[in-house]
């Protein structure tokens, strides 16, 4: 609040208070310490004195209008609930803030909530068919996600996330129909056109199957990481979690505050090792996969970088990531070859895969058409051997 300036003289006794002052240095200014009288002026052909006149009273001061009263303060989204617990949009939306910060349980208690209020409410339904599908329950989301659908046909993201689903429970026929009636009502969604590859990959006989009778697709493509939707990204690190390569530094730029929040830790990893984290910001997967491929002593070697993609893979197997993004491991400059990295990631890839279920979807991510080629090479290589 600006508050109004105090004149200087208040009152009489103040008033005579500054007279006397600016009399006294008046007189500190004269050679004999008096203030000079008129005669002395014009004897000595002096300046006319100064004259210290006091100001005039000042006028009444004008009262200040209070100021207006500050807008109430809205309630807490908890305030608000405690208030009316049964409120639909409340609970969606306070489930939704749970379900971004990992607590589904508490999630699903909200979402179940509101749809015991009201059990046709399409955002509760398509909220708790996402928590569900976090959670890996995904033939429990799939009939959540089929109400969505039927009450709003023209919904993209829901006929996207009916596909995940019905892909994760193996109904090929149904996620392809439904992957195809999202990108019909969002043709540019690149979610949605990812999919329908994976589904009309895993729907080609000439695959080689997983174990469990999965179907196993490597794809190398020409891309950028920090873009390709997946369920992880693998990433490169040091013991530290620091970054290999520009292409793996990128993923921080896009990933944020968020993402980096999550690669604290209390000490130095091993080389060989992989741990997994939320993603975060913008990137297209939910979870990270940290590959330690090497520390500040022990150099990138064929043997780590072995070690360290087993060690992803089988992080990938833990969590059943499905579909997976990764990079070439151990390249650059002083490190492994291209063609080097190559056969080692996929023969790891090949021996996992003739054990594990998960991933069913692997695209090694590239920067040049030379390091597809060699990749290419390689599993064309591998597959040969195998025949």
């Amino acid at each position: 609040m600006i508050r109004k300036r105090e004149p200087r003289w208040q009152s009489a006794v103040e008033r005579a208070r500054v007279a006397a002052e600016l009399m006294e240095e008046a007189e500190s200014l004269t050679e004999t310490s008096t203030i000079a009288t008129p005669a002395d002026v014009r004897r000595a052909s002096l300046p006319p004195p100064i004259r210290a006149e006091l100001p005039p009273d000042p006028p009444p001061a004008v009262p200040i209008a209070p100021a207006p009263a500050p807008p109430p303060v809205p309630p807490s989204l908890d305030g608000a609930l405690a208030t009316d617990p049964d409120n639909v949009r409340l609970l969606v939306e306070r489930a939704t803030r749970l379900s971004a910060a990992g607590h589904y349980r508490s999630a699903q208690r909200d979402l179940e909530r509101a749809l015991g209020s009201d059990p046709a409410d399409a955002d509760a339904l398509a909220a708790l068919g996402v928590v569900l599908s976090r959670k890996g329950l995904w033939s429990e989301a799939v009939p959540l996600l089929r109400r969505v659908v039927d009450a709003e046909p023209g919904r993209a993201i829901a006929w996207y996330r009916l596909g995940e689903a019905l892909n994760k429970v193996d109904d090929l026929l149904g996620a392809r129909a439904a992957y195809e009636r999202a990108v019909e009502l969002e043709p540019r969604s690149a979610k949605a056109l990812y999919g329908l590859g994976i589904v009309t990959r895993r729907g080609d006989p000439d695959v080689p199957t997983l174990a469990g009778g999965r179907r196993q697709v490597i794809r190398v493509v020409v891309d950028d990481l920090a873009f390709l939707p997946a369920d992880a990204i693998v990433r490169p690190a040091t013991t530290r979690l620091d970054p290999t390569t520009p292409a793996v530094r990128r993923l921080e730029q896009v990933g944020g505050p968020e993402f980096t929040a999550h690669m604290r830790i209390q000490k130095e990893l091993a080389v060989g090792a992989a741990v997994v984290t939320a993603g975060g910001g913008d990137l297209p997967a939910e979870f990270v996969i940290h590959a330690v491929i090497r520390s500040e002593t022990e150099p990138v070697s064929r043997e780590g970088v072995a070690r360290a993609w087993q060690s992803a893979l089988q992080r990938a197997q833990e969590w059943e990531f499905a579909r997976l993004t990764v990079p070439p491991l151990g390249t650059g400059a002083g490190n492994l070859a291209v063609e080097d990295a190559a056969e080692l990631m996929v023969q790891v890839l090949k021996v996992h895969g003739g054990s594990a279920a998960f991933p069913a979807d692997v695209a090694i991510v590239v920067e040049t058409p030379e390091d597809r080629e060699a990749f290419e090479a390689a599993l064309k290589r591998r597959g040969a051997a195998e025949s």
